[in-house]
């Protein structure tokens, strides 16, 4: 009995750190959803995007937008994962808005089919790629998961760039993810045991390859 009571006691005060930590963790989450600057930053990307539209994609109103709403949830999403490291869940609904709008323009089976193979050139392309690194770093723990969130995004993504420029996004991301990381962590500004953020570079390879 005597050995179990301090089993017992290290068992429960590791439980209320735990406890605590995904409190903090929530916490943290909260204030930076609701940043004042987080929400100017993305509004700016609403603005600049729907300009850039406007100017650069006949006069379109709802190709308008399309590129507002895209460039403001993904700026926005870009921005916490970077604070934070989560994805809300409502982040790849949120994307489903400017991706309908591919079917008000066109609102046919082959425009279906197309953003149908953008979800699967992005988030099945990027799944593929994960599983074969988890493969080759089976033996580290640190990198056998996959960001359920990161796919969420690329595949709402998708949906919205469709087959070609789903997959010239998906390709932009993970280039300038490895170009920069590898600085940072040359660099020693970054640490290559622990995850990092991936949808500021889905952010910048969607927004890239919409406008191309």
């Amino acid at each position: 009995m005597s050995e179990e009571k301090p089993l017992e006691k290290a068992e429960e005060e590791n439980a209320q750190t735990v406890g605590q930590e995904k409190l903090a963790a929530a916490g943290e989450k909260a204030m930076t959803m609701h940043d004042p600057m987080i929400i100017l930053t993305s509004a700016a990307a609403f603005i600049a995007a729907g300009a850039l539209a406007y100017f650069f994609k006949g006069h379109s109103a709802w190709l308008t937008v399309q590129a507002a709403l895209m460039a403001a949830i993904l700026c926005y999403t870009a921005i916490v994962d970077l604070r934070t490291h989560l994805i809300s869940v409502l982040i790849p609904i949120a994307l489903l808005a400017p991706a309908a709008i591919n079917l008000i323009i066109s609102p046919t089976a082959q425009e279906l089919l197309n953003m149908g193979l953008g979800v699967l050139i992005t988030a099945g392309l990027y799944m593929l790629v994960t599983l074969i690194s988890m493969v080759r770093h089976r033996k580290d723990k640190s990198k056998r998961h996959i960001s359920w969130g990161d796919i969420e995004v690329l595949a709402a993504s998708g949906l919205i760039l469709g087959l070609g420029k789903g997959y010239i996004a998906l390709i932009a991301s993970l280039v300038l993810a490895t170009i920069v990381d590898g600085i940072l962590i040359a660099a020693k500004k970054a640490d290559k045991n622990k995850p990092f953020a991936f949808t500021p570079y889905i952010a910048v390879g969607s927004m890239v390859a919409y406008f191309l």
